[in-house]
């Protein structure tokens, strides 16, 4: 954020309003998203893939996962559920998963951040 202020000597002009350094700039979710499975050793793993929007790169865009988990333990009349989140560069368009490490009821949604400014999130996904 910054504002502008005119001063000569000891004059000082009014300031302009608070303004945004990337003003208007629009962090669309990542598009194209899919999931490919592969089973190695008793495992399954779940290859998550995306198309970046976002074509310039610049430095603090990242690509964010949020991993939706449901807790099953939770009487089903309330809705309860843990978030996990992922900050990883944004030149990757893939994350690798492992059915050991997460629920088979695990959704996850993609966006993009800047610093602590989010984008809005793509629509949440089954991850197996």
């Amino acid at each position: 954020m910054f504002t502008l202020q005119t001063t000569a000597r000891e004059y000082r002009g009014a300031q302009t309003n608070l303004k945004k350094i990337f003003g208007g700039f629009i962090l669309s979710p990542p598009t194209d998203i899919s999931v490919r499975h592969s089973y190695r050793e008793d495992e399954l793993f779940a290859m998550v893939l995306w198309e970046n929007t976002i074509e310039k790169r610049f430095d603090g865009l990242q690509t964010v996962i949020n991993l939706i988990i449901k807790d099953e333990k939770v009487r089903r009349s309330e809705n309860s559920e843990i978030q996990k989140t992922f900050f990883i560069a944004n030149e990757n368009t893939e994350e690798k998963f492992s059915s050991a490490d997460l629920p088979w009821n695990t959704k996850f949604t993609l966006q993009y951040a800047v610093g602590d400014q989010r984008g809005p999130e793509s629509i949440a996904m089954k991850m197996f």
